[in-house]
């Protein structure tokens, strides 16, 4: 009778399931033959499948241990992964108030299209709003890194206009604006 038992590698959860009896013992016992119906001759059949059971479990123990490395390097300290993160963005810090002026741009073009084509990118000047990722179809520019004023940058004209906000909300008080600036885009695909 075959079972199986859960081997672990030193001290590691993570484990293998291992034949507790012999396939080609049990078959040769019965039959006479291997488990493929051949004569044996020194059990080499056995030997072979035994060696290509040897192989796959060292595969998957080395699997399984890389999948622990990964784990261990994962387990960075937070000052180190902060400053990682502060070189990878090459000095371009999002601010909560940068997206909540996104957000409420994005809900006033909601009103006139799929709010999924309203996107952003934020630079070490400015953050923008763009139509489809499109950095040529701005719709407006947040420029809320100064910590005296905040403007906003409208695109529905020929040239940029920049405007001061008192808060961010303010936002709001140019929302046909900013549908105009898409609508010069959207007007431009239909021609």
């Amino acid at each position: 009778m075959s079972g199986f038992t859960l081997y672990q590698h030193s001290g590691h959860h993570n484990g293998f399931l291992r034949s507790t009896s012999s396939p080609c013992r049990e078959s040769r016992e019965a039959t006479g033959k291997s488990t493929d119906g051949r004569s044996h001759k020194n059990g080499s059949s056995c030997s072979l499948k035994q060696f290509i059971n040897e192989q796959i479990n060292t595969r998957l123990q080395s699997a399984l241990e890389g999948t622990e490395s990964v784990t261990s390097q994962e387990s960075v300290p937070e000052d180190q992964e902060t400053e990682e993160i502060e070189e990878v963005t090459n000095g371009v810090e999002t601010t909560a108030e940068e997206l909540e002026g996104y957000h409420i741009v994005r809900a006033i073009l909601a009103q006139i299209t799929d709010a999924n084509r309203v996107t952003h990118k934020d630079t070490k000047s400015y953050f923008n709003v763009l139509l489809e990722n499109n950095t040529w179809k701005p719709i407006c520019r947040l420029y809320f890194n100064s910590k005296n004023k905040k403007r906003i940058g409208l695109f529905d004209k020929e040239e940029e206009e920049k405007l001061e906000l008192d808060s961010v909300s303010d936002i709001y008080k140019y929302s046909d604006r900013l549908r105009n600036a898409l609508l010069k885009y959207d007007q431009g695909k239909a021609a």
